[in-house]
């Protein structure tokens, strides 16, 4: 680059408003300039730099460029490129030097997203080491670091405008006004930047592309110095004067389920993509066909909106544009509707009646519009997906809820008919510790019906907390979460943790005790980093509760996998020594009918397993297990249902994200062989998706709480369904085959009152010293609490028990021994 003395800017032409006469029109498919490679084009260490330019934004999407003078995404490339957020429109720069390090500032404030020109500008002050970016001569946001002025940012790469090097990523929309300065403009220089055109001499001014005369496909340079050349459809004209076309008409389908009783569930949307604002085209009717096997009377209410140029649907801000019901199977809205340039998202939505089918499908297709008065039939897409209609499905985080910026990581636990979510509230930025993260939960206590305000259960500030798992005790009857804090994973050293905290509920979600900090408790000598995978931790049956975490055992950045554990409810914790993986990452653990306990670790392409017979003392070497594909993702592993519960089946219960390297087609797994195989599966969500946990209720129906990468990294759905639907009618979950009589007459087991009210007295014998255990399940057989686990002696003995759940109905009382076992029934009311 040139090295220009700091002159005053001096502007020596007149002056105009905002954009000026022609301007670059690009379509978005395969239209750029490149001008060739130039030392004036590059930043070099120690100089100075700016670039600005008016843009219009027709869509936003994707990660589309203004400008782009560096070879790829990774770090390895050295350059600049602006550019716009995907989906949200916001400004950005990426800018990285010869070493790979990023120089660039986050996104900016206000989306590009809303029709109009923007005026924008990136600065980078070599003396100070700041980047800048402005919009509309407003400043945004700036990073200053000690990369800029002291490493280059240079290379051997043409400059692209409208597209990325490959060529891709391409802008859709206007340019106009380009300019590349040799230094650092202030901000009442920008603005004035904003009002003036140049001629091409004003000092400091390395290039300048304003439109107004080009030539076949070259666009010359103002300073005469580095002429561009236009590729594809690119077009120079002036913006009021181009009549609008009709650039595409594309339909999208969202695939993932639908809850029983949900209001404005989207079926599609379809956008009209034009250039050009003059002679605007109108639509005059819009038709829909459901597709063959959506069942009308599953659906009422469709309704179709006008969602402007936002391709995510915002009810609170779209217009109603009408109403109308399914004749054979078609749906007709009428208009006028005019067009606007750019997009026009318009959504086709519906209500779920309460009493629609689980699993029944719905969907449909955009048929046909009528423009300008002529009828324009779409041809339908025999592929496009549906939507299952699940027992429930609903989003309790999204991005900007609640006052934070992102959500991810998701936890969940049931009881009764209760059930408590809890995620990662990532406040300013969706990255991992440290950051400003705090766990926040949603209680519900119909199954997931109806949710709670927000809960905060961990608060430290700018150091986090994260990465919740969840565990019910079910000898004290709280509930535990258990987390990271504070250091990062691989920031984490012997000296300044990441920490493992627990904080806990008495009353199921409601309130939480203040965290408790353990770390000093489960690092072993040496130890860098140990941390528990999110989602469910588990409670073994003689109520000792376990969690898989991933530890750091030296100052690299391998992980490998071990067990802690608490005897005494969470209120102390050990670490097993014994290495489950050498080299894994987040992993869950659950006991086996035959005492082992099984981990299944993440591994990209196949999960890995490991077993345990001395209770995590040793564990087997890993092997590969062929059902979990998986791209290298956190999941979920519960036990469902198990014999020595009273059930009549063995079920265990597992989700991932199936996809060997991607993260997609979120699936849940049954296992009726103590995890030997995952044959019975069925997606809950085919597209973008990475987290889950897992949930059962007393119902026998499964609860999910998962990442759902539709319109972000990620939004946070809760989904409910019955093991009849996960199995495809194969297996239905029945309650305990063999009930116990309410009043046992074995002279064993004898429980009184019964019915009871309150609490009731247990009187047992033990015909020969032997360990025994007492337990109390409920009527489907699933494990409440454990009374007695111990060897005791020969005799009879007493006991008095009181629920600890609410919830009225049948319980049931099993007393196992090493040669005996009874049960009896007892019902409270």
């Amino acid at each position: 680059m040139r090295l220009f003395l700091l002159l005053p800017f001096l502007f020596l032409s007149w002056q105009s408003t905002a954009q000026f006469g022609k301007a670059l029109l690009l379509d978005g498919n395969g239209d750029y300039l490149r001008v060739e490679d130039h030392d004036d084009l590059d930043i070099s260490a120690g100089e100075h730099f700016s670039i600005t330019c008016w843009v219009k934004a027709l869509a936003y999407t994707d990660f589309y460029r203004i400008a782009c003078k560096r070879g790829g995404t990774t770090a390895a490339f050295a350059g600049y490129e602006c550019i716009i957020k995907s989906n949200t429109g916001e400004f950005g720069v990426n800018l990285r030097s010869t070493s790979g390090a990023n120089a660039g500032p986050p996104f900016g404030n206000t989306p590009l997203s809303d029709g109009n020109w923007h005026h924008l500008a990136m600065t980078a002050d070599a003396s100070t080491g700041t980047v800048r970016i402005y919009v509309d001569a407003q400043l945004e946001q700036s990073t200053t670091t000690t990369i800029l002025g002291a490493q280059g940012f240079e290379n051997a790469l043409d400059l692209y405008f409208g597209a990325s090097q490959a060529p891709g990523l391409f802008w859709n929309g206007w340019l106009d006004e380009i300019r590349i300065w040799s230094f650092a403009l202030n901000q009442e220089q920008i603005a004035a930047d904003q009002l003036t055109q140049v001629t091409g001499n004003e000092p400091g001014l390395l290039a300048a592309w304003d439109f107004e005369n080009s030539v076949g496909q070259i666009v010359p340079d103002l300073t005469g110095n580095h002429p561009g050349t236009l590729f594809g459809n690119a077009s120079t004209s002036v913006p009021t004067a181009v009549d609008m076309t009709l650039l595409s008409t594309n339909s999208y389908h969202p695939d993932f389920p639908v809850g029983q009783g949900a209001t404005a569930e989207r079926l599609l949307s379809v956008n009209f993509k034009t250039i050009g604002g003059n002679n605007p085209i109108q639509i005059d009717h819009l038709q829909f066909s459901l597709h063959a096997l959506t069942n009308p009377n599953h659906l009422s209410q469709f309704r179709l909106y006008s969602n402007g140029n936002q391709p995510r649907l915002q009810l609170s801000t779209a217009q109603l544009l009408g109403e109308a019901a399914s004749t054979n199977g078609q749906l007709v809205f009428n208009g006028p509707i005019v067009l606007s340039e750019g997009d026009n998202y318009f959504w086709l939505v519906a209500d779920i009646q309460p009493t629609a089918e689980e699993g029944a499908s719905i969907g449909a297709d955009f048929s046909g519009y009528t423009a300008n008065g002529q009828w324009i039939g779409v041809p339908v897409n025999p592929n496009s997906p549906d939507r299952t209609i699940l027992l429930e499905h609903t989003l309790l985080f999204s991005g900007g809820d609640f006052g934070s910026a992102a959500w991810r990581i998701p936890a969940i636990a049931a009881r009764g008919n209760q059930v408590v979510a809890v995620a990662d509230a990532r406040i300013t930025t969706n990255g991992d510790l440290p950051n400003n993260i705090d766990l926040v939960a949603r209680t519900s206590n119909d199954k997931g019906q109806t949710w709670s305000a927000p809960i905060t259960i961990a608060d430290f500030g700018n150091q986090g907390a994260s990465d919740p798992a969840l565990v019910y005790d079910r000898i004290s009857g709280d509930l535990l979460c258990l987390f990271a804090s504070h250091a990062g994973l691989f920031q984490s050293t012997p000296s300044n943790k990441i920490r493992f905290q627990v904080c806990r509920s008495a009353d199921f979600g409601v309130t939480w005790s203040a965290p408790q900090e353990f770390s000093s408790q489960i690092y072993l000598p040496g130890w860098y980093a140990a941390w528990v995978a999110s989602g469910s931790a588990h409670q073994l049956p003689n109520g000792r509760i376990v969690a898989a975490v991933g530890v750091r055992q030296n100052a690299g950045n391998t992980i490998s996998n071990f067990m802690i554990y608490s005897d005494d409810g969470g209120y102390s914790w050990q670490s097993s020594p014994g290495v489950a993986s050498a080299v894994g990452d987040e992993a869950k653990i659950v006991s086996l009918e035959d005492e082992r306990l099984l981990m299944l670790i993440r591994s990209a392409g196949l999960r890995k397993a490991s077993y345990s017979s001395d209770l995590g003392a040793n564990w087997t070497l890993p092997v590969t297990v062929p059902d979990l594909v998986e791209p290298a993702v956190n999941g979920d592993l519960i036990r469902f249902s198990s014999i020595s519960s009273g059930n009549t089946t063995n079920r265990l219960l597992f989700s991932i994200a199936s996809h060997p390297n991607q993260r997609k087609n979120l699936t849940v797994f049954v296992s009726y062989d103590e995890g030997a195989s995952w044959q019975t599966k069925r997606v809950i969500c085919p597209g973008p998706s990475a987290y889950s946990a897992l949930c059962h209720f007393d119902d026998g129906t499964i609860g999910m709480f998962y990442e759902n990468g539709e319109y972000e990294n990620y939004q946070l759905y809760f989904t409910r369904f019955s093991l009849n639907w996960l199995s495809n009618g194969a297996d239905t979950w029945t309650t305990t085959s063999t009930q116990p009589a309410d009043n046992a007459s074995d002279p064993l087991l004898k429980i009184a009152p019964n019915p009871a009210s309150g609490s009731i007295n247990l009187q047992f014998q033990i015909p020969s010293t032997q360990k025994i255990s007492l337990e109390a399940t409920d009527s489907t057989g699933k494990l409440i609490e454990v009374l007695r686990s111990e060897t005791m002696s020969q005799g009879t003995y007493q006991q008095t028990w009181t629920p600890r759940q609410t919830a009225k109905g049948w319980f049931v009382i099993h007393l196992k021994g090493e040669n005996f076992s009874t049960s009896a029934r007892v019902q409270f009311h």
